[in-house]
C-alpha cells in the first residue's frame, strides 16, 4: 500500500512523476538535470533501482541496478532516461512513442545471499513470482526482476533464463555460482 507524502502525494506518484518528467525533459532538454522533488528523507535513501518501460504490452526499455549506489531520487531520474534512450535492444525512444508508454519502477530490497549450493537445492528454494534473483559467475552476472517469472513459469525455466541472460550456457552450474535473492516494491503507471 502507497503511504501518503507531502501534498496527499504517495511515494508511487512521486516516483512515476519525476520518471516521466525525466524522459521528457531529455526529449525537450538534454541537458536538463534533476531537481530533488519535495518528498522527504526516503527519496535520498540509496536503494538498488530498475525502471522498465512498456508499450503494448512488451518492454520498451529496462534499465538499473541490484546493488544501491546514490539516492533513490537521482537514480530513478537516470535509470528512466536510461531505459528510454540507452537500453541497446531498442532504439532511443521517439516523442511520438511516450504518450503510449507506461512506466515502471522497481525498488529493490537489499540482496539476500544464497551463497553456492548444489542446484536442486537452489531450484526447490526459488519462490516464483515473489522474488527476483541476481546470479553471478566470476564476471558474469545476469539480474532476473519478478516479473520475468511470467515469461519463465517454471524454476527450472526461469533459472535456464538466467543463466542465459549472464551469458552462461542454459544448463552450467559450478562451486563459482553465486546466487542473491531481492524483492521489490513496484510502482507501475495506469497502461496508456
Amino acid at each position: 500500500m502507497a503511504e501518503p507524502l507531502l501534498g496527499g502525494e504517495s511515494r508511487s506518484e512521486i516516483l512515476l512523476q519525476l520518471a516521466r518528467e525525466a524522459i521528457e525533459a531529455r526529449l525537450g532538454d538534454p541537458e536538463a538535470g534533476y531537481a530533488p522533488p519535495a518528498a522527504g528523507a526516503w527519496i535520498e535513501e540509496p536503494r538498488g533501482v530498475y525502471v522498465t518501460l512498456w508499450a503494448e504490452g512488451k518492454i520498451r526499455g529496462c534499465i538499473g541496478a541490484p546493488l544501491p549506489s546514490r539516492p533513490l531520487g537521482p537514480t530513478v531520474w537516470t535509470y528512466a532516461r536510461a531505459a528510454a534512450f540507452q537500453d541497446l535492444r531498442f532504439p532511443p525512444l521517439a516523442a511520438a512513442e511516450l504518450p503510449g508508454v507506461t512506466v515502471e519502477i522497481s525498488v529493490l530490497s537489499p540482496l539476500e545471499p544464497l551463497g553456492w549450493r548444489p542446484e536442486a537445492e537452489v531450484l526447490a528454494s526459488l519462490r516464483p513470482g515473489i522474488d527476483g534473483y541476481v546470479l553471478q559467475n566470476e564476471l558474469q552476472r545476469g539480474v532476473f526482476l519478478p516479473f520475468m517469472w511470467d515469461e519463465h513459469t517454471t524454476p527450472e525455466q526461469f533459472l535456464a533464463g538466467l543463466r542465459r541472460k549472464a551469458e552462461l550456457p542454459e544448463d552450467f552450474w559450478g562451486p563459482e555460482v553465486r546466487l542473491w535473492r531481492f524483492t521489490v516494491e513496484t510502482y507501475r503507471e495506469e497502461p496508456h
